[in-house]
């Protein structure tokens, strides 16, 4: 049932209503099914059955009827972005020739101004039709060079739309113990330039996308990064009247998660208000990234109760994504800086419980780090070394060294402070540009 009851969410106030409205009084068991579901959202397909009284092969059924009957309600309510085509196509096949020329003039201005070069493709072959029935002269030639124009750039536009996606997921497919090929860099760089030159904001964001997570996760360059933020920020600024409310919302969530985890480039604080405005436009993902970003930003600031005041806001929300796993980390290292080392052992195994604590390497590294000063100060030296040396493997099979170069300094020197030249890198650390690091030289330095 896990399907009916996301198909279940889909649906607004008032079209739950009318669901339950068509349910209530049919007697087919899909129906039926329906309307207690939606009653009843945390029935589970075992209890479901019994209460509705239907055998396992009658309920699969159900389930599957259900399903069919729920798609097609939906249906009844999605816009598709050609539905003005079709209406231009009606108009003009009922021979209202100056209503229709005049609607197909008005869209594709409009379609011009929102870069939106598929639909206007579809529009020129209304264009055509338009020309044969109305016998407009000179009109059918226009149409047909406008549309040559228009598929020349489509074009180019689908090409590097599919250049971007490949490279997309070899971004996000990358290991992060691996160095990032000078070669990839320079090749999503190109993709950019191309994407400038074709002069498509769809295009230009997210080209820039993959840039900021290329440089974000595998150099160790903050202020390069920074201008890869400045110029998505940018970009949305110039196209905001057109540009698709979730990447609109995207692009804020971009800048804030950069604040949040970067000192010295502004207050992420400052922008909470503006994105709160839009980030409903994102949907719960947007939302939950933007709580722990800022839970991230309070938590190395070590404002506990910002921290807590967020926390909260995230249990009201229906959190599926990896970053639930995330969670633990926040309540360990709360709980460090609360001295509560009982709760802190608690949440540090809690985050082990769940295959996606691979996907923090970065904020492994910074709770394993807690660990060592915490054994360090109980003067364990056994246990101590023991964890020292199976970090520095966690590590080197885990974070490449350009990237993380400062948590192989800020490991050197939790494994010898004493040593001159690690007091130096300690000084360094307390200027870095990673809130997390200040955090733990901060630490450190008590």
């Amino acid at each position: 049932m896990e399907l009916l009851y996301a198909l279940l969410k889909l649906l607004s106030e008032e079209q739950t209503r009318q669901l339950k409205q068509a349910c209530d009084k049919s007697t087919k068991a899909e129906l039926r099914l329906l309307l207690y579901i939606s009653n009843n959202k945390e029935s589970d397909s075992i209890a479901t059955a019994k209460k509705l009284k239907l055998s396992a092969t009658t309920f699969n059924k159900s389930q599957s009827l259900a399903k069919t009957y729920l798609l097609q309600f939906i249906k009844q309510s999605i816009q598709t972005p050609y539905d003005e085509v079709n209406i231009l196509q009606k108009l003009s096949l009922q021979g209202d020739m100056n209503v229709a020329l005049n609607f197909y003039r008005e869209l594709e201005r409009s379609y011009e101004t929102k870069q939106l070069w598929s639909l206007l493709d579809a529009l020129y072959i209304e264009g055509f039709r338009i020309s044969q029935i109305s016998g407009k002269p000179g009109l059918i030639e226009q149409v047909a060079e406008k549309r040559n124009v228009n598929i020349t750039r489509l074009q180019k536009y689908v090409n590097c739309y599919g250049k971007i996606m490949v490279e997309m997921l070899a971004v996000e497919r990358f290991e992060e113990r691996k160095e990032l090929p000078a070669k990839e860099l320079a090749k999503l760089e190109g993709i950019y330039k191309e994407a400038v030159e074709i002069g498509h904001h769809v295009l230009i964001h997210n080209a820039l996308n993959i840039l900021y997570n290329a440089n974000a996760r595998y150099f160790n360059a903050p202020e390069k990064t920074w201008a890869i933020v400045e110029k998505i920020t940018k970009n949305r600024e110039e196209y905001k009247a057109i540009m698709n409310p979730l990447t609109f919302s995207i692009t804020k969530i971009t800048l804030i998660n950069f604040l949040s985890t970067h000192d010295g480039f502004g207050d992420p604080e400052k922008y909470v208000r503006d994105f709160e405005s839009t980030v409903e436009d994102g949907g719960i993902l947007a939302r939950v990234t933007f709580y722990y970003a800022l839970i991230g930003y309070y938590l190395t600031n070590k404002e506990l109760s910002k921290v807590e005041q967020y926390l909260k806001l995230l249990e009201q929300l229906e959190d599926t994504s990896k970053f639930k796993q995330y969670k633990s980390i926040v309540l360990a290292v709360k709980s460090f800086l609360e001295g509560n080392l009982k709760e802190f052992n608690a949440h540090f195994k809690a985050f082990y419980l769940h295959p996606t604590h691979t996907q923090f390497p970065d904020m492994e590294c910074v709770l394993r780090m807690i660990e060592l000063i915490v054994i360090r100060r109980t003067k364990d030296l056994l246990l101590f070394d023991s964890r020292l040396q199976a970090l520095r493997v966690y590590m080197s099979r885990n974070l490449n060294k350009t990237r993380y170069a400062e948590e192989y300094e800020l490991l050197n020197y939790i494994a010898h402070p004493e040593a001159a030249k690690n007091k130096q890198v300690f000084k360094k650390l307390k200027n870095s540009y990673y809130r997390n690091i200040r955090l733990l030289v901060e630490v450190l330095d008590i």
